[in-house]
């Protein structure tokens, strides 16, 4: 068994990591998404984006 002392770098990973797989789960994930998540100057709008969404779906809406 493993242990570890949380901190904000692995909360924030796996803040996104949870948004990713619940789009993923509810086939609401966009490519383009992705592909803007890996550019630097672009990857606080899309993480916003992915935050936005996931909630949503969390909370019982749809996305189309």
């Amino acid at each position: 068994m493993y242990s570890a002392i949380p901190n904000g770098m692995m909360a924030a990973y796996l803040s996104l990591a949870y948004d990713l797989y619940t789009l993923r789960h509810h086939m609401a994930l966009q490519e383009e998404v992705v592909r803007r998540l890996k550019i630097s100057d672009q990857f606080q709008g899309a993480r916003h984006e992915l935050f936005v969404a996931a909630t949503c779906i969390r909370a019982g809406f749809n996305i189309k």
